[in-house]
């Protein structure tokens, strides 16, 4: 069993290391790339046996990592400057009633941002609203001039739309289920939420534990029906056509621009570059040189 954690810990610390981000104990517990919990004591135990890995200020790291603690705090120091940013904006998307849920994603919500980074939002949209919030929300970012646009090269404190979801389908396809998106879903840092709409995300996508079993615990969680609608505001029962509509102008806007985006009925992916496969290819490049299947 101790061999078998060891080299999860080596795992872990290897895919931290792709972004040169070392970890501190609670955070090499919970991202633990593993197919079953383990203790925190237990970790620190084994890491003070391990001839690979080293403890500099209370970081973890792979010993021949070349990981500069300074930019790490420096990078932290930023990623809560933007989050505090984005706090304060979120509270002008209450006004869009179809918004449910927004998170801060990538390197933000890890604290790995640089200063000149702009800042990804998650958005999980009310079912039969996913182009209508998107609408909306690309005005309202626009009016204060924090949209970031395509081939933008100053970012700093833009706003990427990384990804929106309907509700419908919080569960994320079996193709985006790896250990990336594994750790893009528990970094994730929520903002705003109506209607306990991330925990039911969460509860949707249950398959992260068996990448990262210490990341969600799912008894602290209340139960919460995956299948749960939002509640239904008459008002808003004839803005079907409208969301036609808003699907097919921005459709038309986008079919010029179209490189790695994915778009369906519930869900719309916007990647200026696909980090994804990128990160996975030097993840398990990485793990054969460790020697670690």
């Amino acid at each position: 069993m101790s061999d078998a954690i060891q080299r999860a810990i080596l795992r872990t610390l290897i895919y931290a290391d792709i972004f040169s981000y070392p970890l501190t104990l609670a955070q090499l517990h919970k991202f633990l790339i593993f197919n079953r919990p383990v203790s925190k004591k237990n970790i620190k135990n084994i890491c003070q046996q391990m001839s690979s890995v080293r403890k500099e200020d209370d970081f973890y790291m792979l010993k021949k990592s070349r990981i500069n603690i300074a930019i790490r705090k420096i990078k932290e120091a930023s990623s809560n400057e933007k989050i505090a940013f984005a706090r304060q904006l979120t509270r002008i998307f209450r006004i869009i009633p179809w918004v449910l849920f927004v998170g801060i994603s990538g390197a933000v919500a890890a604290g790995n941002a640089r200063k000149k980074d702009d800042i990804d939002f998650f958005v999980i949209a009310k079912r039969k609203r996913l182009w209508l919030t998107r609408f909306f929300l690309v005005i309202l970012l626009q009016i204060f001039g924090l949209r970031r646009k395509r081939l933008e090269k100053k970012v700093m404190n833009t706003i990427c739309l990384n990804m929106l979801l309907d509700e419908r389908c919080l569960l994320l396809g079996s193709k985006r289920q790896d250990v990336y998106t594994a750790h893009e879903i528990v970094q994730m840092l929520p903002i705003f939420d109506r209607g306990d709409t991330y925990s039911r995300f969460l509860m949707a996508n249950k398959w992260v534990r068996g990448y990262l079993p210490n990341s969600i615990d799912t008894k602290i969680l209340r139960y919460y029906d995956i299948k749960k609608k939002s509640p239904n505001i008459p008002i808003f029962q004839y803005f079907s056509i409208i969301e036609l509509i808003a699907k097919q102008l921005q459709l038309w806007y986008m079919r010029k621009h179209r490189t790695h985006e994915i778009i369906t009925d519930n869900m719309l992916a916007f990647h200026p570059v696909d980090y994804r496969k990128k990160v996975l290819f030097l993840y398990t490049k990485r793990l054969k040189q460790y020697g670690i299947v």
